[in-house]
């Protein structure tokens, strides 16, 4: 794979010219759409243990403002269908992740608390959905992005559309992210009526993952009749983690190893003063525990329409 991404860069480099435009340093952005946000978790293990617990997570309304590097966005919480109760129960969401977009330097903070969760595609005993109050899982994390071809390919310009991408390309990336994924309920995480393959990892209650990941990854854009555009990028890595959990009422601690495979993706229009689209964000953890694994998925999406003031000056913002 690492030897893939150094031919990419090879290809990519046989040209020194930029490919994208900033955009006038004096731009007030202002931004309207909708939010999905989302904090999955998949456990799997030997038996039949593999359960994916999903959060009852609604779509809100937001509305953002960015000028030069400064960028604030509002989400407005909204209720979630009544159907979708009965099936998938109600979720408390705490959900901030920033993320400071820069033409070669990403930074991302994530903080997300997600309580009350269902088991997907399982019944009980007497046919109703699994439906868990009490589950919760937090997340806190610190991501940083590193882009080798800062000339071909910003992430400023392709998830935060501060620019034009006049001409396709690509650049290769280093990562890093440390961080701590708590996962914890009132039982058990398998539920009891479960007892046929029933192993070590259906029986855990709480875990602290603490982890390190380092990684590389790849990503494109491409114009579309320099006006719409489609981009990409993908993320690999892995790394260690230490581990706190609770099961069978004892606590153990282990060092383990973790992998990550990150997706950013987007499809809109960016052209003159006008900006909008789809934008897709996840970051999918794998932790080995116990006898099995334990994946967790930060998720962003976003559907927005937006408007570039062009000359605009903010007096208290111009350092």
């Amino acid at each position: 794979m690492i030897a893939f991404l150094f031919a990419i860069a090879l290809l990519t480099a046989a040209a020194d010219d930029q490919r994208w435009q900033e955009e006038h340093a004096h731009t007030l952005q202002v931004k309207g759409g909708l939010v999905f946000p989302g904090l999955d978790f998949q456990l799997t293990g030997p038996g039949n243990s593999d359960i994916s617990f999903v959060p009852n997570s609604p779509t809100n309304p937001m509305i953002g403002f960015g000028y030069k590097n400064i960028g604030l966005s509002v989400q407005i919480p909204s209720a979630p269908d009544p159907d979708s109760v009965i099936e998938k129960g109600k979720t408390r969401i705490h959900d901030y992740q920033f993320r400071f977009f820069g033409h070669r330097s990403t930074h991302e903070l994530i903080y997300q608390r997600f309580k009350g969760y269902s088991l997907e595609r399982w019944k009980s005993p007497s046919g109703a959905a699994v439906i868990r109050p009490d589950l919760s899982i937090r997340i806190v994390g610190v991501n940083f992005i590193r882009s080798l071809s800062p000339r071909f390919f910003s992430d400023a310009v392709a998830y935060d559309q501060r620019g034009v991408q006049f001409r396709q390309g690509g650049a290769i990336f280093v990562w890093s992210s440390v961080g701590e994924t708590r996962i914890e309920g009132g039982e058990p995480l398998v539920p009891s009526f479960v007892q046929t393959g029933r192993n070590r990892i259906a029986d855990l209650e709480k875990i602290r993952i603490y982890h390190a990941l380092f990684g590389m990854g790849y990503g494109h854009h491409f114009p579309i009749f320099s006006r719409a555009y489609f981009v990409a990028s993908l993320f690999l890595g892995g790394g260690m983690n230490y581990q706190i959990l609770d099961i069978n009422s004892q606590t153990e601690a282990y060092w383990a190893g973790s992998h990550r495979i990150g997706l950013r993706s987007g499809l809109g229009y960016n052209f003159g003063d006008y900006t909008g689209g789809l934008q897709f964000i996840v970051d999918s953890t794998t932790a080995s525990v116990l006898d099995g694994a334990i994946q967790s998925s930060t998720i962003s999406g976003k559907l927005f329409f937006g408007y570039r003031f062009q000359g605009a000056s903010i007096p208290w913002l111009d350092f």
